[in-house]
């Protein structure tokens, strides 16, 4: 498998045998359905066949504009997006500008090879869970995932919790009123 290969062939990998398994556990990301935005071709087929021997559900967008054109049809197919930041026509940060507009509230994760703080810190203010550095360890990819979609799910019940509480509120007679302030 390319992922294999590749692994292999990073600098401080020589000592694993060659054929040895990427371990990730009991496929952590099971039925996780991610959207990779990457223009590098070799990099979609990595990180593919990475997420997907982990369990995920893989969508891929070579370009940001692909993404958005993905998303706007139907968001709710996907889970988290993953994407990169330096891409041709619409950026990374572009990318999140819009899904941020267009009101598409998914959890992103920036992994590029071409981070900088000032590009941290702007993706990071504009709402991405995490910001990685090409090549990324699997294991520390895995818990970020893992982490932006634990963070989405308790952020959608901290909400459904607010709406329900507000409603509530709503049907409270004057004098129901009268006495809370109390």
């Amino acid at each position: 498998m390319l992922l294999n290969a590749v692994i292999h062939a990073r600098p401080g990998d020589e000592q694993k045998p060659a054929g040895t398994a990427i371990n990730v556990g009991s496929r952590p990301l099971g039925g996780m359905r991610l959207l990779v935005v990457e223009d590098n071709p070799n990099n979609q087929q990595v990180a593919q066949e990475m997420l997907e021997d982990a369990g995920a559900i893989v969508h891929l967008a070579d370009n940001g504009q692909v993404a958005v054109d993905l998303l706007r049809t139907d968001s709710t197919q996907t889970d988290a997006v993953l994407m990169d930041l330096q891409m041709p026509g619409m950026s990374g940060l572009e990318l999140q500008a819009e899904l941020k507009a267009r009101g598409i509230a998914l959890p992103v994760i920036v992994l590029t090879a071409h981070g900088d703080v000032a590009a941290a810190r702007a993706a990071l203010k504009n709402g991405a869970v995490d910001f990685l550095e090409k090549p990324v360890d699997d294991t520390v990819l895995m818990d970020v995932l893992g982490n932006a979609i634990r963070l989405d799910a308790d952020q959608h019940t901290a909400a459904h919790a607010r709406a329900a509480a507000t409603e509530r509120l709503g049907r409270l007679t004057p004098r129901e009123r009268d006495v809370l302030r109390l």
